[in-house]
């Protein structure tokens, strides 16, 4: 016996979906600019001759931004997909975690770079660039939300 589509999940709220996709939006945009500020900032500071420590600047915090995340936006894109939770409880449970791995990835951002052989200064423009892994992580909440 085979079941409607209609009555398996209900539709989402326009309202709802208008709302994420602002929230969405707005942390891309936080996230682009961040980028663009720190680019400028990494290419004002090193010059000409330090396009791989640029790398290095921007590498180290993505790489654990993107490990440490632990299929969180995965498994929140799934759940709210398939409706085999509810959705309101999903959400506020990745934002909680998403939070909780921001701390404490960007802890452990800061204490690589401190142990990286890096120069001073790019020590301090990585740990800086460290502060946007919480903006990494909410934004891929978010696609994943509206995915």
């Amino acid at each position: 016996m085979t079941t409607p589509l209609a009555t398996l999940a209900p539709a989402p709220k326009t309202e709802s979906i208008v709302r994420h996709t602002i929230g969405t939006l707005w942390a891309s945009a936080l996230y682009f600019f961040a980028v663009t500020l720190s680019g400028v900032l990494i290419a004002r500071m090193l010059g000409v001759t330090g396009r791989g420590q640029a790398s290095a600047v921007t590498l180290i915090p993505l790489i654990i931004a993107y490990a440490g995340e632990l299929g969180v936006p995965v498994a929140t894109g799934y759940l709210v997909g398939t409706g085999v939770s509810d959705p309101t409880r999903v959400k506020a449970t990745a934002r909680t975690l998403g939070l909780g791995l921001s701390v404490v990835l960007t802890v452990i951002g800061v204490i690589v770079v401190d142990i990286a052989p890096l120069q001073p200064r790019l020590k301090l423009l990585t740990i800086f660039f460290c502060l946007f892994i919480s903006l990494n992580i909410f934004q891929r909440i978010g696609l994943a939300i509206l995915q």
